[in-house]
């Protein structure tokens, strides 16, 4: 099977080794811990076994690599996330900007990750905490082919799981929508209300998401308004709205008209947004006056600084 191994590059595994043989003559002593990538490896690549180095000198396997690796725009999500792991395994985490064979297709690759990055001699690299975190979640939540032995891949998962919490979600209602974000990076996710529950007044009246929701302990969340809500008329009645950790209810939103000639609400409406915060647990206790430190303010109050 050997030269004709990277003919059609159709399964997770021929995209990973696609991947990881883009660099000719280069030393992955990692191999030697690696039986099954070897035993893949041993079919085109001489001496493998001894030396732990990727040396392929067959011109048709290299010009079915080379055509392959060009091909990558047509592949797969699965399959360019198993070449990427490949490229990104064999030059020891890192992807490299000035390789002849990949640089042809470096922009397509950085596209499809879409995740910022830094550039460290030469190097394309992934080293701050949310660019590493969305990364490697990227790369490697799933049980595909990888160089890395099964402990050190599960401690970057963990790393990566456990970075983030958990918002679970449960519809009360049919036409409920599953909050979501526009952007990855966006801070809020989208809050939509889909039915009136009541009024509590001419101006202000109540409103059901048809959701509810739990959060990991240790985290609450707010719904806050989105900043396109002022122009239909209407504000969030009580400018900020805590949703303790313990809150097992349909979410609700209460809105206020500002403006009189402000059309009725039609649903759904995407009014809101749901943001998470990291609950913090103090300890209150009372002391006597003279146990308050002394600052150069003390107790200028309203104005006192202006």
């Amino acid at each position: 099977m050997g030269e004709d191994y990277f003919l059609n590059i159709d399964t997770i595994e021929k995209a990973y080794i696609l991947g990881l043989v883009n660099k000719n003559n280069n030393c992955l002593i990692c191999l030697r811990v690696n039986p099954y990538i070897l035993s893949i490896l041993k079919q085109f690549c001489d001496n493998i076994d001894q030396n732990y180095i990727i040396s392929i000198s067959d011109e048709i396997t290299l010009n079915n690599i080379k055509n392959s690796i060009n091909d990558f725009d047509n592949f797969s999500r699965e399959l360019k996330i198993a070449f990427i792991r490949g490229v990104y395994e064999s030059n020891f985490d890192k992807i490299p900007l000035n390789n002849d064979i990949i640089k042809p297709i470096l922009n397509s690759i950085l596209e499809f990750i879409n995740i910022k990055h830094e550039i460290i001699d030469n190097y394309i690299v992934y080293k701050k905490e949310n660019s590493y975190t969305k990364f490697n979640r990227l790369m490697y939540d799933n049980n595909d082919i990888t160089l890395l032995n099964s402990y050190i891949k599960n401690e970057i998962l963990y790393k990566v799981k456990n970075n983030n919490p958990t918002i679970k979600v449960f519809k009360t209602h049919k036409d409920a929508v599953i909050p979501s974000k526009a952007f990855e990076e966006d801070v809020g996710f989208d809050l939509t209300i889909i039915n009136k529950i009541k009024d509590f007044n001419s101006k202000t009246s109540l409103y059901d998401t048809g959701i509810k929701i739990e959060v990991d302990e240790g985290y609450y969340t707010e719904i806050v308004p989105r900043s396109s809500i002022s122009k239909f008329g209407y504000i969030l009645s009580n400018n900020i709205g805590i949703i303790d950790n313990n809150y097992r209810g349909n979410l609700m939103v209460a809105l206020t008209k500002i403006c009189d000639d402000a059309p009725d609400i039609v649903f759904p409406f995407k009014c809101c947004q749901l943001i998470i915060r990291k609950q913090v647990f103090p300890n209150i206790f009372e002391v006597e006056e003279n146990s308050l430190s002394s600052t150069e303010r003390n107790e200028g109050g309203f104005g006192s600084t202006s």
